[in-house]
């Protein structure tokens, strides 16, 4: 389940009725990172969500809002941040 306040632009407790999360963009980015991450033990302390979050755009050649990439990784808890490409 998602955070009550997490919409397609992050986290905002100023403005809940912010865009909704968007389902088609948050299964693309969720298979592509199924695909292309792989799943570790302990925490990558060299790349940051930001970086993640570019990396993806740039595969998948779109732009992703903050909240849709947090959302696609909170539904993938499972995966870790290392990039498997």
């Amino acid at each position: 389940m998602l955070p009550l306040n997490l919409t397609r632009s992050g986290f905002d407790v100023s403005n809940p009725k912010d865009e909704k999360i968007d389902t088609e963009t948050l299964t693309e980015i969720r298979q592509f990172i199924r695909a292309n991450f792989k799943q570790k033990k302990t925490i990558n302390s060299h790349i940051r969500s930001y970086g993640l979050k570019d990396h993806v755009e740039k595969k998948l050649e779109i732009y992703i809002k903050n909240g849709d990439f947090i959302a696609a990784m909170i539904f993938n808890t499972s995966v870790n941040s290392d990039i498997n490409i």
